[in-house]
């Protein structure tokens, strides 16, 4: 079946139906035939998502269904089934981390940083001019200077969590970013990791209070938020 051929809705229902049939590759097919056609749909990531958890592939299951969130970032069924794929991954090491980064990549997926930052920037405007024609009493002015605070919070926070990332595959974790450099470790497909550096085609990455390290930065999944 050729990817032009296809009909989206026929098509996705199709795959639908597999998955309720637990037909996983079946339905993977029809999703990857989809998805290129350059198709955008927060349901189509979803269930390329959940496929993938289900066949065990977790790298690609969380970054699709990351791109589910990012696509409608208040459907909580695509959160739920993030987070059911981050702990399928083996030794816990999909789920969230003790960091300001992944506080910031949680944050991020709700308000992005540029609607933080540009929301506090109308607060401010709205506190100058409030000197100026003193139409707020003491009170909303207080209210206005903590909301402006948190939102500046929150977009520095989201700034941060952009060096999130997720191994798409097993990853190699070396002590310095050349490919003869001893393997320290097997990173998990699927693992949540904090990006700190990059140099030529690796990336020094670090799971909190975990490991530290190279691995080749090809084969992560930048995060979407």
């Amino acid at each position: 079946m050729a990817a032009e051929s296809l009909d989206y809705q026929s098509a996705f229902n199709r795959g639908t139906q597999f998955m309720a049939e637990a037909k996983w590759k079946d339905a993977l097919d029809i999703f990857v035939l989809l998805r290129e056609q350059q198709i955008t749909s927060s349901d189509l990531e979803a269930n390329l998502g959940r496929t993938y958890s289900e066949l065990g592939m977790h790298g690609p299951a969380v970054e699709h269904l990351a791109q589910a969130v990012q696509l409608n970032r208040f459907d909580f069924d695509h959160r739920q089934d993030l987070a059911a794929a981050q702990n399928r991954v083996p030794e816990g090491v999909g789920t969230q981390m003790a960091h300001p980064a992944e506080w910031g990549n949680r944050i991020s997926s709700f308000v992005r940083p540029f609607e933080a930052f540009w929301l506090a920037s109308l607060m401010i405007l709205i506190l100058f001019f409030s000197r100026l024609f003193r139409p707020f009493g003491a009170r909303m002015k207080r209210v206005l200077v903590l909301g402006t605070v948190v939102l500046l919070v929150f977009g520095i926070l989201g700034l941060a969590g952009r060096s999130m990332a997720v191994a798409r595959k097993d990853l190699e974790l070396r002590p310095t970013p050349l490919e003869s450099s001893q393997v320290l470790q097997t990173i998990k497909s699927g693992t949540r990791l904090r990006i700190i550096r990059f140099s030529g085609d690796f990336a020094e990455v670090e799971r909190s209070s975990s490991f530290r390290g190279w691995v080749n930065s090809t084969e992560l999944a930048r995060s979407p938020f």
